[in-house]
């Protein structure tokens, strides 16, 4: 099936795309862009829930890094101290991560800080330090020293790297296999890196082997649905996603899993969005949000708030786009998330662009712009230069405009996309412009 419009053109774990739109009538650059969040990718985990039955939540004082570091060096790893590590490691990171991959990472570093053995120890202080480099090289020095089993020390391994070295944390799953070929949990893992990475048919065998080891156990079985929806959503499939999504909601509903349920209702969403049904896609969104809510799931909760805000865009409720898309910035910043709250800004400006308002489209643009920059999320920045691009033209400082679509088209040609959909439009823009200096 050919792709649909507003699709992404490569499979992430929490999605985000740019769609080109006309605002006026007139003939104007057309190609002001949004930044679109999906639902969350990874419909079910197979592993259990994130938090320990005895952990609580965060407490209301941010830990400093020398408390991180002294809880590492003591051998007192809570769940906060997990997750500012974690925080340190997205620095570099290019999206938002999956509740699945986000759970893994704090399971590994729980597991590390209180059961490890020195030399794991020693390579989690090195990440918390925000050394990852030296992390890895030494849990690579300990697994090759190793005399007996390293399954679980290349599963760690796996779930630290995974967010912000994908094909590190793919190597690692992948000798994992080799050793443990039944491993469903690392078969799972290494399916969402692949999808990352855009081998499709890779990712859907992964998920497949899931499927067929499951042993009628039904939770693994709804994870394996749900994922393959992805597989069939990525393709242009929307049939065989819903399908598949469909079936996941029925399995995760009969074992009260809410945050599957949810997962599945948030991708079903966007398969109804992606056909133009606005008023299907409002409404698994707002069920979906309703069941993130109960759960506390800040992450579901933004995701939902963004593609509400899409809705409510596509409707011409300007507005409404504006409260929703609000709303999930603030989620992302109480969440530490960069890529959440640039993906904010970005739809923000473009709202603000819609109603003429040129200063504040282009301040959420630039503060996109900057976000983005931190991450290295090329993609981010070319759709933000983009857009800046479009706001000088619109004012008339063509030699601006022309140096942020040049901007752009660099970026898009930099990460491999320079034929895409995105790309072409910075492409045409500038095209559209009389000749010229910058």
């Amino acid at each position: 099936m050919s792709q649909q419009p507003g699709l992404p053109q490569k499979p992430k774990e929490l999605w985000d795309w740019v769609l080109g739109f006309l605002p006026l009538p007139v003939r104007r650059p057309a190609g002001f862009v949004m930044s679109i969040v999906a639902a969350l990718a990874i419909a079910a985990s197979v592993i259990a829930p994130l938090l320990p039955k005895n952990e609580s939540r965060k407490s209301t004082v941010p830990l400093t890094q020398d408390e991180v570091l002294r809880g590492v060096v003591e051998g007192r790893i809570t769940l906060e101290i997990a997750e500012k590590i974690l925080e340190r490691q997205r620095v570099s990171g290019t999206s938002p991560l999956s509740p699945e991959t986000r759970k893994s990472f704090i399971d590994s570093i729980l597991a590390l800080g209180n059961k490890g053995d020195k030399a794991e120890r020693a390579a989690l202080a090195l990440l918390a330090e925000g050394d990852a480099k030296g992390a890895r090289a030494a849990l690579e020095a300990d697994i090759a020293a190793a005399s007996g089993p390293v399954v679980e020390k290349l599963r760690r391994l796996g779930a630290l790297l995974a967010p912000s070295d994908t094909e590190g944390a793919k190597s690692a799953y992948e000798r994992l296999l080799k050793l443990a070929p039944g491993d469903l949990s690392a078969r799972n893992a290494l399916g969402h890196l692949l999808l990352r990475l855009g081998d499709l048919a890779a990712a859907e065998d992964a998920y497949k082997a899931v499927l067929a080891g499951a042993n009628g156990d039904q939770a693994i079985v709804a994870a394996a649905l749900g994922n393959l929806g992805l597989i069939a959503f990525t393709r242009g499939d929307l049939a065989g996603a819903e399908d598949y999504h469909k079936r996941a909601f029925a399995l995760n509903e009969q074992l009260g899993r809410k945050e599957g349920m949810a997962a599945a209702l948030g991708n079903l969403g966007l398969i109804a969005f992606t056909r133009g049904d606005l008023a299907g896609a409002e409404d698994y969104h707002n069920r979906s949000f309703a069941l993130e809510e109960q759960l506390g799931r800040k992450e579901g909760m933004a995701a939902d708030l963004g593609n509400l805000g899409l809705i409510a865009r596509t409707r011409g409720d300007l507005a409404g786009a504006e409260d929703y898309l609000k709303r999930a910035f603030t989620l992302n910043e109480q969440l530490g998330s960069k890529a959440g709250m640039a993906i904010a800004l970005t739809n923000l400006g473009a709202i603000a662009f819609t109603r003429g308002d040129l200063a504040g489209a282009e301040d959420y643009q630039k503060r996109a712009f900057a976000l983005n920059e931190q991450l290295g999320r090329k993609e981010g920045m070319a759709a933000n230069l983009t857009n800046l691009g479009v706001i000088a033209e619109t004012r008339g400082d063509l030699a601006l405009a022309r140096k942020n679509y040049r901007r752009a088209i660099a970026l898009f040609e930099e990460m491999g996309a320079g034929e895409s959909q995105n790309a072409q439009i910075a492409r045409q823009n500038l095209a559209n412009l009389p000749p010229g200096e910058e």
